[in-house]
Parts: structure tokens; C-alpha cells; sequence
């Protein structure tokens, strides 16, 4: 008789493995792969002439050497500006990683970033589309936003692995989970990710039984790695992927 296979909760290097090398570097990206994690997350927006980059912000002071908005730059002036501790690395372009990719079993998780107008996101998923079509890996690549309507633009243009609706936490305290697998269902999303503090006993249950995957986003400490294991959440983001894989390791 056979048996259905355990569940092991993938593991994701939010920006990179940001705990471990300077966020969404090369070196970041690098350093994850060679730990083996099963998802590169990063984040990714447009340029002002339509290039993806791979920057969490919208504005470049906090991890560049530049100030400003990244959407009134063009890619040409992007590649000249340095990214803050990482000698001498400017911010990489999202052909830059998924050439990396293309030549391992990785899988890629993309935060979309955009305006929060529609035709932001139109442009965004159409140029991110474009790249993993050339690339040959939007078969495995999982697409997130905390903006759900980009992913129905998503799925309209194009079929990833996956979809992850975010929730913000000032959305859950608002909703609730009950509410907030309502929403997932009115958006036909199958996957959501609850910060650390929402998750609590019995949500995975209550997310399944309306056919809903449930998983973390920003899992940081240990105690907060080992529980989102034991409870195997459907997958989790970590600045800390070195610390997941192995405590994932050490578990039965």
C-alpha cells in the first residue's frame, strides 16, 4: 500500500540570506546556493526604461550608494551604483541571478514590487514574464506580493509554480485568518504567507480544510525556524538560511 509523501517545508533565502551576506547581493545569492535552500527569494521592480532590478526598496538610500527613487533611474545609470558592505557589487540585474539559476535545480521566489496603479504591475509581470520564458524557468519560479491583485495580473499573462498571496499584519489584525482565506478564495489564491506573529496552533488545518497552503514570511530566530518546521508550514522566507538547513536537517 503506498503512502502519501511527507511534507517538508521549503526553505527560502529572503533576499538573498540578508543575515548572512549584504541583501539581494550576488554574493547573497551565491552563498544561498551553496547552501542548498530550496528557494532564492529576492525582490524585484522596474527601472524608468523597463529593466527588472533586484532591490527591496523603492528608493535607493538605504542599501546603495545613491539616493532616489528606482523608478526615476534608467538600468544605465542602476549598474553604476554600489551596493552598501559589498565590495564594490552595484545592484544586479534579474537576468543576472536567473542565468545563475538556469544552471541548477534551484527554485526562485519573486516578491513583485511596483506602484500601487495597476499599470505598474502590468509592465512589471510582462517584463518579469519575459525574462523567465527566455531563461526557461518560470516552471520553477514561485511569484509573491503583498499587492494581491499582481498576482491575478500574473496568472492572466502567464502560469509559475506558484502564487503567494503576503498579508500585511495590520491586515490580519483587521480580517483574521478566517477572513483573510475568504479573501485568498475571492482571488483564487491556494497559497498565503502570515508573519511569525499571526501563525498560530490549528491555522494550517483551518487554511487546508479550504484547500489553502499556509507558510511564513521573515522566520528569524531559531525557536522561529524549528516551530514553522514542526508545524510544516507550506514554505518560509529567513535571513538566516543557514541556520534553517540545519535545523531542518536535525529534525525527524
Amino acid at each position: 500500500m503506498l503512502t502519501a509523501p511527507r511534507h517538508i517545508t521549503l526553505i527560502a533565502a529572503h533576499r538573498g540570506g540578508a543575515g548572512l551576506r549584504p541583501e539581494n547581493s550576488r554574493a547573497a545569492f551565491t552563498c544561498a546556493i551553496a547552501l542548498g535552500v530550496d528557494q532564492i527569494e529576492t525582490d524585484v521592480r522596474l527601472t524608468r526604461d523597463g529593466e527588472p532590478v533586484l532591490i527591496h526598496d523603492g528608493t535607493l538610500e538605504r542599501t546603495t550608494s545613491g539616493g532616489g527613487a528606482v523608478a526615476h533611474r534608467s538600468w544605465a545609470e542602476l549598474r553604476r551604483i554600489r551596493l552598501r558592505g559589498a565590495n564594490g557589487e552595484t545592484i544586479p540585474h534579474l537576468d543576472e541571478l536567473l542565468s545563475v539559476l538556469r544552471m541548477t535545480s534551484m527554485g526562485l521566489r519573486l516578491e513583485l514590487k511596483a506602484d500601487q496603479l495597476q499599470d505598474g504591475y502590468s509592465s512589471l509581470c510582462a517584463r518579469v514574464i519575459r525574462s523567465l520564458r527566455d531563461h526557461q524557468i518560470l516552471d520553477r519560479t514561485t511569484v509573491s506580493s503583498f499587492n494581491w491583485r499582481s498576482l491575478i495580473i500574473f496568472r492572466a499573462l502567464a502560469r509559475p509554480q506558484g502564487l503567494i498571496g503576503l498579508v500585511k499584519r495590520d491586515q490580519y489584525r483587521q480580517l483574521g485568518l478566517n477572513g483573510i482565506l475568504a479573501l485568498a478564495r475571492d482571488h483564487e489564491l491556494h497559497e498565503i504567507s502570515l508573519h511569525p506573529s499571526q501563525f498560530s496552533d490549528g491555522a494550517i488545518d483551518l487554511a487546508a480544510a479550504q484547500d489553502t497552503r499556509l507558510g511564513l514570511y521573515k522566520v528569524q530566530s531559531p525557536d522561529e525556524i524549528e516551530c514553522a518546521l514542526r508545524a510544516r508550514v507550506s514554505a518560509f522566507t529567513t535571513d538566516h538560511p543557514d541556520l534553517a538547513v540545519e535545523i531542518r536537517s536535525g529534525l525527524p
